[in-house]
């Protein structure tokens, strides 16, 4: 891959990043130079009109990819406040969109890389209003204790502040939902010397392994997480694990396979999880899901052969 292309790649990802800080970070001096002269569309644009055809592909792909992460983690969000939930489902409806030309590849390139940035501008505008949610939760509740020492007059101004104290914490609560996103999958199986090697075939995978990116997020608590891999086989059961057991998943008892405790402190994390089966592994297509704090927090497939 030579060197515009690799800035193309850099500057796509930087699209669907939570936080400008790490886009900064990640990216070239030149990047960042033009990003401050002239807008990161710009640099998207011009890269995107150099690129070669098998470049433009490239780029399809990479925004399908950054298309369905930003679609995973709007569907990780619920809330009870009606107005910012229709924006979030409006918000998820024009991603699908998009990722269905992204598929098609019948959509210009520059204006697909353009939206993607546009919708990645909102979903930071969310994370702002999320994040100022929590000063205004101490705010709302020091004016509430004080109201209820007020005179009976006061009392209507007093209730009126604990339910919009309500409805601030049921939006902090959506956006305190972990999510993930880069995800891969494959089968795994161990050489005699112990090294681990990967394969597609079923009849050599003695594991399935899936590697994504925990991502960073301000409003959860750091500290220990349980991370949770469902596995779901070709025939739609939910496959037990050597490592397996049960937990609670939406309110209600399911059964994973393997699990995963890691240190979480607010920032991206790279994790992986071996699925071990309790029986061989049949040709057709897993589904893997994810769970943290009875949440499904991401999902990938992959397919043995």
């Amino acid at each position: 891959m030579n060197k515009k292309v690799a800035i193309i790649v850099i500057s796509v990802l930087g699209v669907i990043c939570l936080s400008l800080a790490y886009w900064v970070k990640v990216s070239r001096d030149r990047i960042v130079t033009l990003e401050n002269s002239m807008g990161a569309l710009n640099v998207l644009a011009m890269d995107a009109a150099n690129a070669t055809p098998e470049q433009i592909i490239e780029l399809y792909k990479l925004a399908e990819d950054s298309l369905t992460s930003m679609k995973m983690m709007y569907d990780t969000l619920t809330t009870d406040n009606t107005e910012m939930m229709a924006q979030i489902v409006a918000q998820r409806t024009q991603i699908e969109g998009l990722l269905k030309r992204a598929k098609n590849k019948d959509y210009d390139i520059k204006k697909l890389l353009a939206e993607t940035q546009t919708l990645r501008n909102i979903m930071k505008g969310y994370i702002h209003q999320i994040d100022s949610l929590q000063t205004d939760n101490d705010r709302l509740f020091a004016e509430g204790q004080q109201a209820k020492q007020q005179a009976v007059a006061a009392e209507t101004r007093s209730k009126t502040l604990e339910t919009d104290l309500n409805s601030a914490k049921e939006i902090v609560k959506a956006g305190s939902v972990l999510s993930t996103g880069s995800f891969s999958a494959t089968g795994v199986f161990s050489r005699n010397s112990g090294a681990e090697a990967t394969t597609d075939r079923a009849t050599k995978s003695t594991m399935i392994k899936t590697s994504f990116t925990l991502r960073e997020n301000r409003i959860v608590n750091a500290g220990r997480k349980t991370l949770y891999l469902k596995v779901i086989g070709p025939n739609g059961n939910t496959l037990s694990g050597k490592s397996g057991g049960s937990f609670t998943a939406t309110g209600q008892a399911d059964t994973f396979g393997a699990s995963r405790e890691i240190d979480y402190q607010g920032a991206d994390t790279d994790v992986s999880i071996y699925f071990t089966p309790n029986s061989a592994l049949e040709k057709g297509s897993y589904r893997l899901e994810i769970y943290e704090g009875g949440n499904l927090i991401g999902k990938s497939e992959v397919v043995l052969r």
